[in-house]
């Protein structure tokens, strides 16, 4: 099971060893961390000789390895059961309690053949308890071994042979008198770790302590198969840390990160109430699942910048982590996958999920959050920190209660403010100085005892971090002094930080102006952590567009190093308020910056649109993307220093890169800020947008975008179609944003006119607009109250109920719910005039209408209630209970006909299972002939699904039939009953007819299942899809044998004879690389016989669906022909390219291809390199199959690979790519692959070297230059070489000639002129340099 287990060692001890898997620690754990772990041996007990304690040891080393540290029992635990945590939560998050060691050390104990048992004993009465590990050291576990408690457990003393296990028990490392080992797994987690000491513990714990039960996990696991398989994915990963560790090489401003956790947390009484908000169970907590409490509670922590809200909640994910919560930070702007959030909510510990700069979340992110984990069973948290909660904080709790997700153990929590600053001005003093220590600490080495606070040390916790920070990097005499502004403050950090770059050697020469405006360009985009997406920043630059080298050395240091951030994804300087205050000092001093370095439009990449765009293109473009994003969110943020300077920019940025509105209006509308005055004076310019897009987008009643929505829809209304219902449309909906803006005169008046046409149309039409003239007589009740005209306003009410009645009449559900809005309008119409009574009336109408309204829909949970019916009715036929089974299988049947009819694809199977279910209840009743009625669509629809999908539905189909044929059977057809199995068997595969044939000669007793066995197997002999042939030829094959039918009425592969080479075939399969292959080959087949290659070649049928068998068969037969040498050799040779294609495009994809390429080009093959994979079973020559690409052969042989992986498209990119990392160097070629400038100079380069071949390549890898004047150049070479005829050259010339100096044509002809010389150039270049030498010559 992969959930956690309330194991009640009350009632049912035994049910502990279900979460006891053999297999799981080794699928659980990096190969690096399994490494040592050992595996069952034959001879682990031997003659009297045992070498159990040795293996138990090695199991506790590594445990002690891992790191796991001891956490408390769960709180939730019951008098008499605990919650387990499962093993693939304990080897994810490293935390466990005694029993979770014990379950864990069990699994790995089954996989090493040691026989476990787990012992719970007692002390003080019962309240304390503890777990320990039994091993017997004379017995062996496997599959099926006998039990050493018949019964599964035991509450008594065990006894071996009459004798106390106390007195057989280990009392030491090295006792030779124990037979049995009592192990104290805790032990693991203290420090200095040791196995004596975990021996002697657990012989104490026996001796002193009381026993309470002992669990025979090794019994009762060897009795039970486990089947079961550890959850996919790494769990731990879904949460990012909430403290990261400081880069190696750190600038003194990281110090400051919240996440880095540097100075010691300052308790608050802010944190104090957010530790019990999360310790706290609600006392209204819904029921979850399996009857327990859901326990979901959120916080929300605002508070202004720098104030301390992430480490706050870094701080709180520590704390609870120590108790074994797993806790941690969700990335907010990037997206969050389902199955990221399905990861979550399957953990069973304890959870705190922190979103942080929740304002800035991508849209529905949070509502999504909380319903992936409301129906957790363990305490869920979920911290949400912002600099406001407004807008995004109503859609969200809007959404919430839309999905009927109740949150009323909500915590609003403000960061201290000034007034709660001057009200304990110690606070910040002991801040300021343990900040102080720990900078000085860290910085120097030097631990500072007498630290004088200044005064005046500011308003938030960044302030006073930053000011301790400048008493150790800066001025100390200057830090004392009280700063007079919070920009000076920042201001004197940035000129420190930058200080600190400017001794970079690489950096010398760079000027201080040049770095801020580095620093700010990539705190406004925040590109992602790559060293190419930096340098594509930095290019924008102008200081830095030319300066190729040096920006790319620039870009290494700021990612490696200088802006260097374990804890995020983005390059950015950090803590934000001062990014933020560098962002408005270089932009708002030089705004035409901007336009410069703000991001193209991502939809408009060069290629992109190509289906079969390259892997790089697609990431740039998502790239531009995100930073889009990124400087909308930026820009948000810097309003709150200086409102006027962001909202400048914002207006800039969106008038310069029009197509940032979309970004703009996400993030307007959860968090307004200056984005939304500069869309609607982006709209209102008449800029080129989408504007019913716009429009849809903002929800009536937006605070902060009503004035961009109304700005839409007067465009709109300009350009609507002159028809009168588009007019009518427009006018109603302009009525709409001009009354949302405070315009009620000119909305009343836009009202009017919408009724007045809207009335015409419903008189001409009534069916067609009389719901459209209700809808705004509705509207224009609300404008006429708004101006104080009351009369008027209940007379339009009151005609607006009036239709919308009529309407819901005739059509409930689609008019119910506006006719309960339009009786509350009319309710408050009536209220404004006195009519109370009449208004109570009508406003309890509404009420009752929205009652039903607010039903739970049944269309959400239908397929869950067909489910649980379906198998409640098997479920009761078990217990005899035959006419409610049948009831409740009728019920499930209606249901799923009912989802299969609206969805066939996603219900159809389930209708069919259900089908066959329901014709087994008719049948145990009696009802025969409605029995075959559901038996027979059952196996009409399973046929028709089995013909689609034969893997998927054949068992099914065949269960289906198989049910038929009993059910005729019972009722006196038995030939109707075979015949069942071969109706319309024509329509079905060969191996779909052989399985249904194989099903019959099972179910059938009539003495001729050969027969069917034989035409089994005939129909199995034919060709087929190999995933459905293997597994039907393997149950003909051992029918076969079962009813002894000769040889020679079946194919050779349902008589071969597996057990002579069982043990060699299961090494073969082990094997996971052709070189482990090659290993293999050598031991088991370097001189195979005839009789062995005859029976390989029958077993590769037999297991036609395994490939590896069929690959052993002819590596086999080739063996026999070549010689054992040849094909090892040729095995690992290619075993050594699948290495290096698969590493070099890790390497490419991971931005280090260049730096992979460089290491393995070079000649000196026998040189230490980087990466490369494991070549361990490589062992002999290495001038055979250990060689570089620095081979030509090896090179041509990684193309190969790479064109069998990857598309056509990438595989030749990455083919050119490497011939131009030949043909230059590896720097060059990835120069020319990442950019259009990269490959410009690339062809400028290997025109001046007169390189034309790599021209050629440059081309190749980079084809959108083909239009740059030395792309034109050469697009020509690369006609010349394709052949093309003399005109078509002749035309690319003068269009090359155009774009070419007098230095290009001079380099031209010397390479023409050069290549002509050689063998290998195409002779039309002699056209060319004829062409160049003489402008006026005419093509022959």
């Amino acid at each position: 099971m992969n959930g956690s287990k309330l194991w009640d060692s009350v009632k049912h001890p035994a049910d502990l060893v279900d979460m006891v898997h053999v297999g799981w620690v080794q699928r659980l754990l990096r190969s690096a961390e399994w490494m040592g772990f050992p595996g069952p041996e034959p001879d682990l007990v031997v003659g009297g000789q045992t070498r159990v304690e040795g293996h138990a040891r090695r199991i506790f080393d590594k445990f002690v390895e891992l790191g796991i540290e001891y956490v408390a029992e769960p709180t939730d635990s019951e008098p008499g059961a605990q919650r387990v945590r499962p093993v693939n939560e304990v080897l994810a998050f490293r935390k466990a309690t005694c029993i979770d060691l014990c379950v864990a050390f069990c699994c790995a104990a089954l996989d090493a053949g040691i026989y476990p048992l787990i012992l719970t004993v007692t002390a003080d009465r019962g309240f304390d308890r503890h777990a320990i590990v039994l091993v017997p050291l004379e017995r062996m576990w496997t599959t099926g071994c006998d039990a050493i408690l018949e019964t599964g457990f035991s509450r008594e003393l065990l006894e071996v042979d009459g004798e106390a296990l106390g007195t057989m028990v280990y009392e030491s490392k090295g006792d030779s008198s124990g037979t049995w080992l009592a192990i104290d797994v805790q032990q693991v987690t203290e420090a200095g770790a040791n196995w004596g000491a975990a021996l002697s513990s657990g012989a104490r714990y026996i001796r002193d302590w009381e026993w309470d039960v002992c669990v025979d996990v090794g019994g009762l696991r060897s009795r039970t198969p486990d089947r079961e398989l550890p959850p996919g994915g790494r769990i731990e990963k879904v949460l990012a840390p909430a403290y990261a560790a400081l880069p190696e090489n750190f600038t003194p401003l990281q110090l400051i990160k919240a996440r880095h956790g540097v100075v010691p947390y300052q308790q608050c009484v802010e944190m104090r109430r957010l530790r019990a908000w999360a310790m706290t169970v609600p006392s209204d907590s819904r029921t979850g699942r399996n009857g327990r409490n859901a326990d979901i509670s959120v916080a929300v922590v605002t508070g202004a910048g720098g104030s301390g809200k992430t480490r706050m909640a870094a701080q709180l994910c520590h704390d609870l982590s120590t108790i074994g919560w797993y806790t941690g930070f969700l990335p907010s702007t990037t997206e969050v996958t389902d199955e990221e959030l399905a990861a979550l909510a399957a953990v069973t510990t304890e959870l705190l999920v922190v979103v942080d700069y929740a304002e800035e979340a991508r849209r529905g992110l949070i509502a999504r959050v909380v319903r992936a984990l409301r129906a957790r069973e363990s305490a869920t948290r979920i911290v949400l920190t912002a600099r406001g909660a407004k807008t995004w904080w109503e859609e969200f709790y809007e959404e919430a209660e839309q999905d009927g997700t109740v949150l009323r153990n909500t915590l609003p929590l403000s960061i201290r403010g000034k007034q709660e600053v001057e009200a304990d001005p110690r606070f910040f003093g002991r801040m300021y100085r343990r900040a102080v220590q720990r900078f000085s600490y860290d910085l120097n080495g030097v631990v500072l005892t007498d630290v004088e606070v200044p005064e005046g040390l500011g308003d938030t916790a960044l302030d006073v971090v930053l000011r301790a920070w400048l008493a150790v990097c800066g001025d100390n005499d200057g830090a004392q002094e009280a700063m007079p502004t919070r920009e000076e403050l920042y201001d004197k950090v940035l000129s420190i930080e930058f200080a600190r770059w400017h001794k970079e050697p690489k950096l010398g020469d760079i000027s201080r102006d040049q770095l801020r405006r580095a620093a700010a360009t990539l705190s406004l985009l925040a590109p992602s952590q790559d060293e190419d997406a930096v340098d594509d920043v930095l290019s924008r630059l102008p200081e830095w567009s030319q300066e190729h080298l040096l920006r790319s050395r620039f870009a290494e240091l700021l990612v490696q190093s200088l802006l260097r951030d374990n804890g995020v994804e983005s390059v950015s300087l950090r803590p934000d308020p001062v990014a933020e205050h560098l962002i408005l000092a270089v932009f708002g001093k030089k705004p035409e910056l901007l336009d410069r370095v703000l991001p193209q439009d991502p939809a408009k990449v060069p290629g992109l649109d190509d289906p079969d765009a390259d892997d790089s293109i697609v990431t740039r473009a998502l790239e531009w993307g995100q930073q889009a994003r990124n400087a909308c969110v930026s820009l948000t943020r810097t309003s709150s220093l200086d409102r006027e300077v962001a909202l400048r920019l914002a207006r800039r940025a969106l008038r310069e890169r029009p197509f940032l509105w979309w970004e703009a209006l996400h993030v307007a509308l959860t968090q307004g800020g200056p984005l939304a005055p500069a869309l609607q004076a982006l709209i209102e310019s008449g800029a080129d947008l989408p504007l019913d897009e716009i429009d849809d987008a903002i929800p009536v009643g937006h605070p902060a975008l009503a004035g961009a929505a109304l700005a839409a829809t007067r465009r709109l209304v300009a350009s609507a179609e002159p028809g009168p219902g588009q007019r009518a449309y427009w006018a109603n909906r302009l009525s709409i944003r001009l009354s949302e803006v405070g315009e009620r005169g000119e909305a009343l008046v836009v009202a009017r006119e919408a009724v007045r046409l809207r009335r015409e149309l419903a008189e001409a039409s009534p069916q067609a607009y009389t719901p459209a003239l209700a809808a705004s007589l509705n509207n224009l009740a609300n404008c006429l109250s708004g101006v104080g005209e009351r009369g008027e306003a209940l007379g339009v009410a009151r005609e607006a109920v009036r239709l919308r009645r009529e309407l819901a009449e005739a059509s409930p559900q689609a008019y119910t719910p506006d006719l309960a809005m339009s009786l509350s309008n009319l309710a408050n119409c009536l209220s404004e005039v006195g009519e109370r009574g009449e208004a109570l009336a009508v406003a309890r109408e509404a009420v009752e209408l929205y009652r039903v309204l607010a039903e739970a829909s049944p269309q959400a949970y239908r397929p869950d209630l067909a489910m649980s019916l379906s198998n409640l009715a098997i479920r009761l036929s078990e217990v005899g209970e035959r006419g409610e089974a049948l009831a409740v299988a009728r019920e499930a049947v209606e249901l799923y006909r009912v989802l299969a009819q609206a969805s066939p694809q996603a219900y159809t199977p389930d209708l069919a299972r259900s089908l066959n279910n329901l014709a087994n209840r008719l049948s145990e009743v009696g009802e025969r002939s409605e029995a075959l009625a559901a038996a027979r669509e059952a196996v009409r629809l399973r046929r028709v699904l089995a013909e689609a999908s034969p893997q998927a539905y054949m068992p099914a189909l065949v269960a289906s039939v198989t049910a038929l044929a009993r059910i005729l059977a019972v009722y006196g057809h038995p030939e109707e009953a075979l015949e069942a199995f071969v109706e319309d068997f024509d329509h079905l595969s060969p191996a779909a007819r052989a399985h249904l044939l194989a099903a019959r000669a099972d179910w059938r007793e009539d003495g001729r299942k050969s027969e069917d066995l034989i035409a089994a197997a005939q129909e199995a002999d034919a060709t087929d899809a190999p995933e459905v042939l293997g597994p039907v030829r393997r149950i003909i094959a051992r029918a076969a044998v079962e009813e002894g039918i000769p040889s020679t009425e079946l194919p050779r592969w349902a008589t071969v004879v597996v057990d002579p080479m069982h043990s060699k075939i299961v090494e073969w399969l082990e094997c996971s690389d052709l070189a482990l292959w090659a290993a293999c080959l050598e031991a088991d087949w370097a001189l195979p016989s005839d009789l062995e290659r005859e029976a390989l070649s029958a077993l590769a049928e037999l297991y036609v669906d395994l490939p590896p068998v069929a690959a052993l068969a002819a590596l086999v037969e080739r063996i026999a022909d070549d010689g054992i040498q040849a094909v090892t050799t040729g095995l690992r040779i290619h075993h050594r390219v699948q290495v290096l294609a698969r590493d070099w495009y890790e390497a490419h994809t991971g931005g280090q291809g260049a730096r992979f390429l460089r290491e393995h080009m070079r000649a000196d093959v026998g040189a230490p390199r980087e990466g490369g994979g494991n070549d361990t079973a490589m062992k002999t020559d290495p001038a055979e199959w250990d060689r570089d690409l620095s081979d030509p052969a090896m090179r041509s042989a990684v193309v190969d690979v790479l064109a069998e992986e990857l598309p056509d498209v990438e595989a030749t990119r990455m083919g050119l790519l490497l011939e131009l990392a030949d043909l230059s160097d590896p720097a060059t070629a990835y120069e020319a692959y990442d950019s259009d400038e990269g490959a410009e100079d690339s062809l400028r380069h290997f025109l001046e070297s007169h390189n034309w071949r790599a021209m050629l390549a440059v081309l190749g890898v980079r084809p959108g230059v083909a239009d740059s004047a030395h792309g034109r150049i050469a697009a020509l070479l690369v006609a010349a070489v394709g052949g093309e005829s003399t005109e078509r050259l002749r035309e690319l010339y003068e269009y090359a000639n155009e774009a070419m100096d007098a230095i290009d044509r001079r380099h031209l002809l010397a390479l023409l002129d050069q290549a002509l010389r050689t063998r290998q150039c195409p002779a039309t270049f002699a056209d060319i340099l004829t062409w160049i030498k003489h402008p006026n010559s005419q093509t022959r």
